[in-house]
């Protein structure tokens, strides 16, 4: 057995070599001298089953003699011919050309790595920045993980505005749980924060159009030196200049938040945070609003704003976040959210006296439950009240409104029907849910 596969690796490498033309095989002379040679020496020491060398049971029938044989012709073969050396000459030729090329891209590589390095050690020692970590933003799957958790690391930006309280979306409560809760899956995202990734590069471009200069992306996720925990995303950096740009994308119904000189106080701290972690002297904020009017504002660094983000900051992140205690309670479905888990399990023999002051919260709260119905019927009131005037009509229309009344076709389960026709599949598909009702009774109106 042994004997038959050593002679056909043999004959099989002989054979796909002597096929090859003068050229080619000249170009490859060494390399089917030293396989044929090579495969030779190798079935010397084998042995079979009589314990004879291989070569002994080959030279039998004369076939070692044979391949040395084919191996000289092979080797004659490729010791003439001018031609095939001009061929082998040329192919040099090219493969120095081909490596020359390869050298100078090398030397451009070297360089552009020089002018990186020279870069972020300018940063470093201009602004004060350490640990400029490269890490991809956006992404999917486990790099987006990753990245997400990374920010939990650290106060971003987009968290100052709430940190400060001045955030009408997000408040510091919500902030906290986002630093403090473990992320194990990727969230769906908004409609607006994707459509705000998504225009991203168009507000960038357009701003380089109105302004005339040139932006680049900037990936890399930097951390305050003095302040590790305030970390920075920013969206471009100005070239040319000590600065960056923050694109956004806001609703049409936010148009006067962008009027004359405002810029919303949430995005304003968000920029001076950027400022203070980068070191940049400046920044630009662009927006495209209703996505038909551009704007585009120059903001320059605020030291004593700047103050006032690091030790708020700071008390958040040292405070809260590290000791794991939650900041004031507030309004926010996220408040609601960590109650309800909390204290998911209540015991219907406990029952507490409230201290004193909570009974004029209870009086506050009652009194604003009925404004807000009263608001909520004034409201219904004007609603009909247009209703009536559009009639028939889809849409109507007042100075600076469209007003649509149009006809929404809505597919539900009648759970009541469901249970009474088909009340075993029912009770399968029926979900139980536990929560808490939070109610209050009047009892000085009951005595």
């Amino acid at each position: 057995m042994i004997k038959d596969i050593t002679l056909a690796l043999l004959t099989t490498t002989i054979n796909r070599y002597s096929s090859l033309g003068d050229s080619i095989r000249a170009i490859h002379k060494e390399a089917v001298i030293n396989d044929l040679t090579g495969i030779l020496d190798y079935v010397t020491d084998l042995k079979e089953e009589n314990n004879q060398p291989i070569t002994v049971v080959l030279n039998s029938n004369g076939e070692v003699e044979f391949l040395k044989k084919r191996i000289r012709e092979l080797e004659e073969s490729c010791e003439t011919d001018n031609e095939v050396i001009e061929k082998q000459h040329r192919k040099i030729k090219e493969l120095q050309n081909s490596n020359y090329r390869w050298n100078t891209l090398c030397v451009q590589l070297k360089a552009k790595n020089k002018r990186f390095e020279a870069e972020n050690k300018d940063l470093k020692s201009r602004f004060g920045v350490d640990k400029l970590e490269i890490m991809k933003r956006g992404g999917s799957g486990l790099d987006k993980l990753k990245w997400l958790q990374e920010r939990q690391k650290g106060i971003g930006g987009s968290d100052a505005g709430a940190i400060l309280g001045i955030n009408k979306w997000k408040t510091p409560f919500q902030i906290y749980l986002e630093k403090t809760e473990p992320i194990t899956e990727i969230n769906e995202q908004s409609e607006a924060a994707y459509w705000g990734d998504q225009f991203e590069e168009v507000v960038a471009k357009e701003f380089e159009k109105r302004t005339g200069k040139k932006v680049r992306r900037d990936r890399r996720h930097f951390k305050h030196e003095k302040y590790p925990f305030m970390v920075a995303n920013i969206d471009r950096r100005v070239i040319g200049e000590n600065a960056v740009l923050e694109c956004k994308t806001a609703n049409q119904f936010l148009a006067k938040e962008w009027e004359g000189e405002e810029i919303p106080a949430s995005y304003l701290v968000q920029v001076q945070h950027y400022l203070e972690v980068t070191g940049a002297e400046k920044g630009y904020i662009a927006v495209l609003i209703g996505g038909q009017k551009f704007i585009w504002k120059e903001v320059e660094r605020d030291e004593e704003l700047i103050e006032i983000i690091i030790n708020t900051e700071k008390e958040f992140w040292e405070n809260h976040v590290l000791k794991k205690i939650p900041p004031a309670l507030d309004g926010s479905s996220a408040a609601e959210k960590y109650l309800n888990e909390k204290y998911k399990k209540s015991n219907s023999n406990i029952s507490i006296d409230l201290k004193s002051e909570y009974m004029d919260k209870i009086d506050e709260l009652m009194q604003l439950k009925e404004t807000i119905k009263n608001l909520e019927g004034q409201a219904k009131e004007i609603e009909n009240n247009i209703k009536n005037e559009l009639k028939e009509a889809e849409i109507g229309y007042a100075q600076g409104y469209e007003v649509n009344w149009k006809k929404v076709i809505s597919n539900r389960v009648d759970s009541k029907l469901l249970k009474e026709k088909y009340s075993e599949i029912y009770k399968k598909v029926c979900k139980e849910s536990v929560f808490r009702r939070f109610n209050i009774k009047n009892l000085k109106e009951e005595n």
